[in-house]
């Protein structure tokens, strides 16, 4: 599908949502983020959920300005991070670091496969001096009980990196779930926090959860201690509010880490990832849906 066409059937899907949850025609798109409206593809952007750089695909349209304003700048914490996270992984990739081994300090390419470490000095990246002192050392092996030490030259802010995740999170939960959900009181905060990462909104945004759920993606509705919707992505798990609960699951998740000690959640149902533009709760014909309460009025 060409990408002109792509963006049109998204926004006239999105139009369609809005207008059958308020019960009247609306005049465009609303994007997520900001709830304005646009009338037109000009102003809209395709949005890689999650981030493209980790296996995210085009799952709903957002606005430029949200997409490439603070959008873009998270989504570039969650590439390094990743980068960061995988240094010296057996995958064969070859990544920029600094060595430091019997008091000399360097710059350096690392490519570590099935065979071993490969190491590479960058002649035109150091002091020739250190280059030359060296260059020996690492041709005749470090020897047996030495040390040296390699340090990633890759930065990133986890909490950019945090909103990254809750960004994609929040979006998969609109591809899936539509504007009924996210017209929420309770996902203002989360509007908020996305369009301006440097406030603290939200107090926890994301933990990381190894390979709980046993999947790449997913979402999962928890029940205990507090109702909630988890979204799973890579090796990250952010905590929404949950379609079925209340408007303060945040003063609620506040309060259970306040209260000190382990947290044990219970999963309830597993949600399956959204691989198109659902809008699941807007298009259900049984659903009686009073509306939003915030916004696109």
């Amino acid at each position: 599908m060409a990408r002109t066409d792509r963006k049109q059937k998204l926004y006239d899907l999105g139009k369609e949502a809005l207008s059958r949850l308020l019960g009247r025609d609306v005049p465009g798109y609303v994007c997520p983020i900001c709830l304005n409206y646009f009338e037109g593809l000009d102003n809209l952007t395709e949005e890689h959920v999650p981030p493209k750089s980790i296996g995210g695909e085009v799952l709903c349209l957002t606005c430029r300005e949200c997409n490439c304003g603070a959008g873009h700048g998270v989504d570039a914490h969650v590439d390094r991070e990743k980068l960061g996270r995988s240094f010296l992984a057996a995958d064969g990739q070859v990544r920029r670091a600094k060595i430091v081994v019997q008091g000399i300090r360097a710059n350096v390419d690392v490519r570590r496969d099935e065979k071993g470490i490969q190491i590479q000095v960058l002649g035109g990246e150091n002091d020739p001096k250190a280059v030359g002192a060296l260059q020996p050392v690492l041709r005749d092996g470090i020897q047996s009980g030495s040390s040296f030490q390699l340090r990633d030259t890759v930065s990133f802010s986890r909490k950019e990196a945090d909103i990254g995740y809750l960004s994609s999170a929040y979006l998969a939960a609109f591809a899936k779930l539509g504007y009924t959900y996210i017209l929420r009181a309770a996902l203002d905060r989360v509007r908020q926090q996305i369009q301006d990462p440097t406030c603290r909104a939200l107090e926890t945004v994301r933990v990381y959860a190894g390979d709980f759920g046993g999947t790449e993606r997913a979402f999962f509705l928890l029940d205990e201690p507090i109702s909630c919707l988890a979204a799973k992505i890579r090796d990250s798990v952010v905590c929404l509010p949950s379609p079925y609960g209340d408007d303060h699951f945040y003063e609620e998740l506040t309060s259970l880490r306040g209260s000190g000690g382990r947290v044990t959640w219970r999963r309830s149902e597993a949600i399956r990832w959204p691989d198109r533009f659902e809008l699941a709760l807007d298009f259900a014909e049984e659903e009686d849906h009073e509306g939003p309460t915030s916004g696109c009025g």
